[in-house]
């Protein structure tokens, strides 16, 4: 009796945070609009590379939940996205190519999107 109480516990214990990971899919995708519009206004290599490391932190905080409330597609376009943005960010010598972050943020903010409709058609 008692673990089938826990588990019911437990069950709408991880409901709950599903639902507010849904809910917050609106804030992320405003976060992402922005840094991509950061990323692609920046006008040296060290905006560039602040832009990236900002877009690279987003993806990883995507990346990290993602799978856990059940949206694989957006773990997928998150991990992209961060392995993209680290792989300029490594490679830079001096100047930051931004084109392979920038498609992969596209797609991630496009993912996003998707997820949100899936949630709430309104969204």
């Amino acid at each position: 009796m008692a673990e089938t109480k826990r588990k019911a516990d437990f069950e709408r214990e991880l409901a709950a945070l599903s639902a507010a990971f849904a809910e917050r899919l609106v804030l992320r995708h405003r976060e992402l609009i922005t840094a991509a519009a950061e990323l692609g206004a920046a006008a040296d290599a060290g905006a560039r590379r602040a832009a990236l490391q900002r877009v690279s932190v987003l993806a990883h905080g995507l990346n990290g939940s993602a799978a856990t409330f059940g949206y694989p597609e957006l773990t997928v376009a998150a991990e992209a996205l961060e392995t993209a943005c680290l792989s300029a960010l490594k490679d830079a010598d001096g100047d930051v190519e931004t084109g392979e972050a920038g498609r992969s943020l596209a797609a991630l903010i496009d993912a996003v999107a998707e997820a949100m409709s899936r949630v709430s058609p309104a969204a």
